[in-house]
């Protein structure tokens, strides 16, 4: 409260409430006062929810699936419980978890409460990795304790140690992650609409192990999957391409340099427009505060509840955020007309990288220039998307904020791409 109070002083704010009045000086004691309540009932819920703990009974929190709860009292859903036994029983016997959720999904199996996937990965290590199905004991951690309370077991003791013992024998012979450096990260989507992620696997052969990296989608149920989805592409061959066509952009600089021409005289064409533009959103936001002025009068007069009043002025908060945020768009836009010489700066840094990429591509497997090449693809390539045939549709961009912030000229947070 005395932060509050101090930059309620430094900015001269006026603090109006709806339902009384803000007192400066009584302020920092009703603080400590209401400060000093919340902590005694804290604590005597506290010593409730422990005293209950103590006496084996269960308190509020997540059950299980299998398990439900009946009062103080942790039962078994049988139904449930015989899905339990069959998921350790498949997982012993080295079924995948995709395999798993499928035949799971098939029988109609409801998914385990509190999931929003209908039993994704997740959902089934919450099964796998819970010990009190084979101890018939719920640990409790709560203020600073641990408890615990007796619950009926699901799975035997020896079902569980032969789970734990797959777990094990997994973890010895993993196929990831192993070091790798890719390229286009980040940068990769496809008709999913998801970023790509990358990873390391190695595959045994005749001449020993082989490690190499991959993009992958990282959509897993299938049933959301795109049918133009080719769902992974080797890290190698991704890699080369898109170099290649950086390569070929840079070495060919009148190209973007023609794109940012079009851009900028786009929005030189469209400045009256700008202009109109921000007025009506002054003109919005201004009207905003009007709005949110009249709706603590009429809460303040008691014509409506605060319950509403506190409704309205949060969606208009939501209003008012979204203005700001064209607002400050329009405003990049505006610093970018005004710029002067920028072409001249913009070339002589196309120049600088083309010259290179000579040293780079003479000796292409040197791990030194990797983060060279990495700059430069995530300074000239906005997005590549990906098809079935796992053709790649390359999207340039040419970053004029930062080359400029580069060249220690004037900056603007916007970038013509073709």
């Amino acid at each position: 409260m005395l932060l509050v109070l101090e930059t309620i002083q430094e900015y001269k704010i006026d603090i109006i409430l709806a339902k009384e009045t803000f007192d400066m000086k009584l302020a920092p004691l009703k603080a400590w006062v209401a400060g000093m309540e919340i902590d005694g009932m804290r604590e005597r819920v506290t010593m409730g929810k422990q005293q209950r703990l103590r006496e084996g009974k269960a308190i509020g929190g997540f059950d299980r699936f299998g398990y439900r709860r009946n009062g103080e009292v942790i039962e078994v859903v049988e139904e449930e419980a015989r899905w339990v036994r069959k998921i350790f029983q498949w997982y012993i016997d080295g079924v995948s978890y995709a395999e798993i959720r499928r035949r799971l999904i098939d029988a109609g199996v409801p998914p385990n409460r509190g999931s929003k996937i209908q039993w994704g990965k997740s959902s089934l290590e919450c099964v796998l990795n819970a010990q009190e199905y084979a101890t018939g004991i719920k640990i409790y951690n709560y203020g600073g304790e641990e408890f615990e309370i007796p619950i009926p077991t699901i799975i035997t003791m020896e079902t569980w140690e032969a789970a734990e013992a797959k777990r094990v024998k997994n973890k010895k012979n993993p196929t990831g992650p192993l070091k790798n450096d890719y390229l286009i990260r980040g940068l990769l989507y496809c008709d999913c609409g998801l970023r790509w992620r990358s990873r390391t696997m190695r595959s045994k052969n005749k001449s020993g192990v082989s490690i190499y990296g991959a993009y992958y989608c990282p959509r897993t149920r299938h049933e959301e999957t795109s049918e133009n989805c080719p769902f992974t592409i080797g890290a190698k061959k991704a890699d080369i391409y898109v170099w290649e066509k950086v390569c070929e952009a840079i070495q060919q600089p009148e190209i973007l340099l023609h794109a940012a021409h079009e851009y900028i005289d786009e929005l030189r064409t469209k400045e009256n427009d700008h202009q109109s533009e921000i007025d009506r959103l002054q003109g919005e936001l201004d009207g905003l505060i009007m709005e949110r002025q009249q709706i603590i009068t009429w809460a303040r007069k008691g014509r409506i509840s605060e319950e509403d009043m506190e409704y309205q002025l949060t969606n208009l908060t939501l209003q008012e955020l979204d203005l700001k945020k064209e607002l400050a768009s329009i405003g990049g836009v505006k610093q970018l007309m005004e710029l002067g010489d920028w072409e001249t700066v913009t070339r002589d840094y196309l120049l600088q990288a083309a010259s290179g990429l000579e040293e780079i591509n003479e000796d292409p497997l040197n791990p030194k220039h990797f983060g060279l090449k990495r700059d430069l693809v995530t300074t000239f390539v906005e997005r590549i998307h990906i098809n079935r045939d796992r053709s790649m549709k390359i999207t340039f961009k040419l970053d004029i904020l930062s080359i400029l912030s580069t060249q220690n000229a004037p900056t603007v947070s916007t970038c013509c791409r073709r």
